[in-house]
């Protein structure tokens, strides 16, 4: 799965935006219901590997463990200082999730249908 290559061609697009804009209020509160990491109002809410396995299991989606390994690493913003903020590479903020969807979805469901309708696939569960 290339990086930036599965940004730009199919999560980076109307349909996929269009989607998620139509699913963020459920987005919103399936992230912020699974982060063990919650800071005061306003502050950085994260989401770390652990929590993701716990969703998953939660709403009974059966993935391959290298596929969530996967989605949730390539998901990930590049870390400026990571001797300093080596933390940061298992502290998944929200776009970061958004993105997280894209790319389990895309490893999950391998057949030819376009993302958007592996994302809502994955949205049903």
């Amino acid at each position: 799965m290339p990086w930036q290559g599965f940004r730009d061609d199919q999560l980076w697009t109307l349909e996929v935006d269009d989607l998620y804009k139509f699913n963020a209020t459920g987005l919103d509160k399936l992230f912020k219901t699974f982060c063990t990491h919650k800071t005061t109002l306003r502050g950085p809410v994260y989401m770390k590997k652990a929590d993701a396995f716990k969703l998953l299991l939660a709403c009974g989606l059966e993935c391959k463990e290298q596929h969530v390994l996967t989605a949730y690493a390539m998901s990930k913003s590049t870390v400026a200082d990571e001797m300093k903020d080596y933390d940061k590479y298992n502290m998944m903020n929200y776009s970061e999730f958004l993105e997280f969807i894209g790319r389990l979805a895309s490893l999950h469901y391998e057949d030819g249908a376009r993302l958007e309708s592996k994302i809502e696939r994955l949205l049903r569960l």
